[in-house]
């Protein structure tokens, strides 16, 4: 049987998103924490969801190296 060698990303981040609808609204918004800086901020739409995102992803990639372990 052969050994599977399993590569894992160098770094991993890890959000709470919590998303709803206000009455009949047609989009989402609401609240995300970035859980290892503690930061949090309330959004209005998916697109501001993925801005925190990525600015959170874009300062780790500043600290850390990219590659796989």
């Amino acid at each position: 049987m052969e050994s599977k060698q399993q590569f894992q990303p160098a770094h991993r981040d890890v959000f709470i998103v919590r998303i709803w609808r206000e009455g009949g609204a047609p989009s989402w918004q609401g609240w995300i924490q970035h859980t290892s800086s503690g930061e949090s901020v309330g959004f209005r739409s998916l697109d501001e969801l993925l801005v925190f995102i990525e600015l959170r992803a874009a300062a780790v990639d500043l600290i850390e190296p990219q590659g796989l372990r």
